[in-house]
């Protein structure tokens, strides 16, 4: 298998089914402590409810520093050091929450949790992308990345089933779930062979080395567009967990089926539609479910019924759905200058800043003008998002214009020529 420059060879195939796994048990154990942890907080902890928000938040800013590291390692063969780290150290920060006597006990605890969650995806998926053929990664970085949101959406319900069962003892089952999750990914990753590096370098890059340090052509990765793309959808996303079942109770709607809803949208369009990504290009789609998204947050402020809570709240999931994937395939298409493992663990980055920011920010909007307004301005993050791929440039970048209208923007696509 030929690979881009300065990613990891691997022997065959990569334990896909395995990592899948490892990584929904991870974030099985996030999603669980998403679930059990406000009420754990003000009941146990003695922690106000003004600072739950942001104890809450905590694991995304931590992830979104961890993943770039997680990419590094990735693309030095050490993928499996750094899945396995990651999930133990998830274990470790669960343990830690559920003994926490304070709050800046739970804060260290949800940083070294955040820090496991971003070692183990980013370490895991270039893993997978490594050994998938490029006009297939599309599909396969969004078929991955349901691994992660199977968790998420799993765990927050065993958590609510077991505290509906039997009160404090079913919590107390809850915690050491989420604490035992992670062990079983962790000894999952543990027991599979590792990336292998070419160890013999080619005579071709023997020579090069020889000749000295070669000089860099043409434009590189350093383009912001994919990850501030990602983080603006983030933001929309973000926006609707945080805020939704508020508003919705607010007029009297049940909220849980909304939110049920708009899981079941974003897990049938990803398993879907990722194929979509590299068959017509990942900006289209990106842009499409961009403008979805941002017309569906927009109308949140006039839904006054059941059926529209649901409805948007469907198309909410579907907007979102295909972000990921799509948001990978764009930094991919990129010219290289770093590892892709560093370049997608940077872009991964922005998701979790996105998600941080719109927790904190949809407080304060609410707080301040209401729920409505924490939704118009998700409906403009997402809207920005779109006209950043519409545009086919970012400004002081290099390179992106012709990388959009490779991905499936700007110009009809013409026939290339072949050269020898």
């Amino acid at each position: 298998m030929t690979g881009t420059p300065g990613a990891v060879r691997l022997p065959g195939r990569a334990p896909a089914r395995r990592l899948w796994a490892a990584v929904a048990l991870g974030y099985f154990s996030l999603g669980a402590g998403l679930q059990l942890l406000p009420r754990h907080l003000t009941e146990q902890v003695g922690t106000t409810e003004a600072v739950v928000p942001v104890l809450v938040c905590l694991p995304f800013l931590a992830s979104a520093a961890a993943r770039p590291l997680a990419g590094r390692l990735a693309a030095r063969g050490a993928a499996r050091r750094a899945v396995c780290g990651g999930a133990v150290a998830v274990a470790v920060g669960a343990a830690a929450q559920a003994v926490a006597t304070g709050p800046a006990i739970v804060a260290a605890a949800r940083l070294l949790v955040g820090v496991g969650e971003g070692l183990l995806f980013s370490g895991a998926l270039p893993w997978v992308l490594g050994a998938a053929p490029p006009e297939r990664r599309g599909r396969v970085a969004g078929w991955f990345g349901l691994s992660m949101w199977s968790g998420l959406t799993l765990g927050p319900a065993a958590a609510a089933a077991l505290g509906a069962l039997d009160g404090r003892t079913g919590d107390a089952a809850a915690w050491v779930l989420m604490v035992a999750a992670p062990v079983v990914a962790a000894t999952l990753v543990g027991a599979t062979p590792g990336q292998v590096r070419a160890s013999e370098p080619t005579p071709r890059a023997v020579a090069e080395r020889a000749s000295g340090p070669r000089r860099r052509r043409g434009p590189t990765r350093t383009d912001v567009t994919p990850g501030l793309y990602l983080g603006l959808v983030a933001c929309g996303y973000g926006v609707v967990v945080g805020v939704l079942a508020l508003h919705l109770r607010a007029r009297d709607l049940p909220d849980g089926a909304s939110l049920a809803v708009l899981a079941a949208a974003f897990l049938v369009v990803r398993a879907v539609g990722s194929p979509a990504v590299d068959r017509w290009g990942p900006a289209r789609p990106a842009m499409v479910l961009a403008v979805v998204q941002a017309g569906a947050l927009a109308l949140v402020p006039a839904v006054t019924s059941v059926p529209g809570a649901l409805a948007v709240s469907a198309a909410v999931g579907a907007g979102v759905a295909l972000a990921y994937p799509c948001a990978v395939a764009l930094t991919l298409a990129l010219p290289a200058s770093r590892p892709p493992a560093v370049a997608i663990g940077i872009t991964t980055s922005c998701w979790d800043l996105g998600l941080f920011a719109s927790g904190l920010g949809a407080g304060a909007l609410a707080a301040a003008w209401g729920t409505s307004a924490a939704f118009v301005a998700a409906s403009v993050a997402c809207a920005a998002a779109a006209a950043l791929l519409a545009g086919g440039h970012s400004p002081g970048a290099t390179g992106w214009g012709s990388s959009l209208r490779s991905a499936g923007v700007g110009s009809p696509p013409t026939r290339r020529r072949s050269t020898t």
